[in-house]
């Protein structure tokens, strides 16, 4: 269902080229997420989802690559939706203000975001997909039998430890790949680094047993006034936690 829905996406204008590849994209993922809940179910949910997207990555890229043009159209369809989304909420600033002066300047921002999506847009799909996915199994285990622990607590939330290579092998293009490599280095940073910080943070709850409503109010404080230090020590935590097993010891410790 999926194959076909990909393959018509390029022969469509670019509105209803987007309609059929958003679908097509979403047929994929959930199939290939079917798929490895069918083959292996006791596999965990995010490791599940993370092998569902980049199963969904491969295909449709093969898909992509076989295609006269797949790639521009598939950019140029996504490019022109945001495009229209910026152009929208200028015009919404626009009206807002009081003179052209004051407004150009996040007019600028909002050009700048839509370039900054499309480049980040492969790391933000696996992103979105990946959280899509899990959202969609709890749906469907809690209407199914009623058990709300689906997801899991944050607390126990971790990935197979070989992913780190896709985080090293990014940074490692980084470092000295050029274009278009760089670009792929990029998005594999993007992708891994969220998913670290993630972990981090079900590392600190999982080591201190929790948070009382004082510390989450900390949080909530740290987030507003000093989101990329509070994020990129979870992201630090996390990625410790690859190699030392933090929860492990630390239960190892209490026992």
């Amino acid at each position: 269902m999926a194959l076909p829905a990909l393959l018509v996406a390029w022969g469509a204008g670019p509105e209803p080229g987007l309609w059929f590849l958003e679908r097509g994209w979403a047929l994929l993922a959930g199939g290939w997420f079917l798929a490895l809940t069918l083959r292996w179910p006791d596999l965990g949910l995010t490791t599940r989802g993370i092998g569902a997207a980049a199963a969904a990555v491969v295909s449709s890229g093969i898909v992509l690559a076989g295609t006269p043009g797949g790639w521009s159209v598939a950019e140029f369809a996504v490019r022109s939706r945001l495009q229209e989304g910026a152009a929208a909420a200028a015009e919404l600033m626009r009206r807002m203000g009081t003179g052209e002066g004051e407004t150009a300047a996040p007019v600028v921002t909002l050009e700048n975001l839509v370039e900054t999506q499309l480049y980040l847009l492969p790391a933000l799909l696996g992103l979105a997909t990946v959280a899509a996915l899990c959202l969609s199994w709890w749906v469907i285990v809690r209407s199914a039998t009623g058990k709300p622990g689906a997801l899991g607590p944050l607390s126990g939330f971790r990935f197979p430890d070989p992913l780190v290579w896709v985080l090293i092998v990014g940074v490692v293009i980084l470092l000295v790949g050029g274009d278009p490599w760089i670009r792929v280095g990029v998005n594999a940073v993007a992708f891994m680094m969220p998913l670290y910080a993630l972990r981090g943070a079900g590392v600190i709850l999982g080591v201190r047993g929790g948070l009382s409503l004082w510390g989450w109010l900390l949080v909530a404080i740290g987030l507003i006034f000093a989101a990329p230090a509070l994020l990129f020590g979870a992201f630090l935590v996390g990625l410790g936690d690859t190699w030392l097993d933090l929860r492990a010891r630390a239960g190892e410790a209490a026992g």
